[in-house]
């Protein structure tokens, strides 16, 4: 949902219109957090929220934004 909140941010012009849409997201957002905290541990909960925005961020990265992804390998 952070993610989400972002995205909405680039996409409108105005002002109100961004913050709304930033702060009806991140309410969302904590708002499934909390709920996931309840059937799941806390850990749980933290990675999964995460990870669910790492990867929302760059999948809208990559697709909406055409952001190129570099993978990189790294050899000790």
């Amino acid at each position: 949902m952070v993610a989400l909140a972002a995205i909405s941010a680039k996409f409108f012009s105005s002002q109100v219109i961004k913050y709304g849409f930033v702060i009806l997201f991140n309410v969302t957002m904590w708002g499934c957090y909390v709920n996931s905290l309840k059937s799941l541990s806390s850990l749980q909960a933290t990675v999964t929220n995460f990870a669910t925005n790492f990867l929302t961020s760059g999948l809208a990265g990559f697709f909406l934004f055409d952001e190129s992804l570099r993978y990189q390998v790294h050899f000790s």
